[in-house]
């Protein structure tokens, strides 16, 4: 059920940082196919059923929570309203969008909601942006290094600290990577195209 969810989005994914539009309308049909394949199972579950009525009801009341910017009350005081509106950049609305998460789902920790099952590099980059942002990140500096003489953790370590070098400069890792990874690809088949031409 989770590998072909996990395929698409992969598929979605790379349409986009090749900026291939036609196979991101196909890939993005495909994720939808799939949310409402999950959700058909999920209302077929017999202990704790639920419909895609219902996911989409959960998802437009937490829009409309975390975007009072955007669905404002028409009631309400329209100075304010306005204010509002004119003080919200790009930054403000994710601070804003985190900070009504953590209130609606009363989360105690910084690590709170961050999905273990996702791979090590993306969540690694999650934990590290969540202390960069937490009220003191300095006070969690200390456990970045163990001071071990494993040669693995050591190595897992550098790679931790590349990681938050990354958050700091605002660049996404794991995107960065991806990207590399596709020159480092083509640069190996024209080194393999151009040996079997000799």
């Amino acid at each position: 059920m989770i590998k072909p969810l996990l395929e698409e989005t992969y598929e979605y994914i790379d349409a986009v940082e090749t900026d291939d539009r036609d196979n991101m309308r196909e890939e993005l049909g495909d994720m939808l196919l799939q949310s409402i394949f999950q959700a058909q199972i999920c209302s077929e579950d017999s202990a704790d059923p639920f419909t895609l009525d219902e996911v989409c009801d959960r998802l437009v009341d937490k829009l409309i929570t975390r975007h009072p910017n955007v669905f404002q009350d028409d009631t309400a005081n329209s100075n304010e309203n306005q204010a509002l509106q004119e003080a919200i950049d790009a930054d403000t609305t994710l601070q804003l969008w985190e900070r009504m998460k953590q209130q609606e789902k009363q989360r105690t920790s910084v690590l709170d909601g961050i999905a273990q099952a996702q791979g090590a590099l993306p969540r690694s980059a999650k934990v590290a942006a969540r202390i960069r942002k937490s009220a003191q990140p300095q006070r969690f500096d200390e456990a970045f290094h163990l001071n071990t003489e494993n040669e693995t953790e050591q190595l897992a370590d550098e790679l931790l600290d590349l990681v938050r070098r990354a958050d700091a400069s605002g660049i996404d890792i794991e995107c960065a990577l991806r990207n590399r990874l596709r020159q480092v690809e083509q640069a190996v088949r024209t080194i393999e195209q151009d040996s079997s031409e000799q």
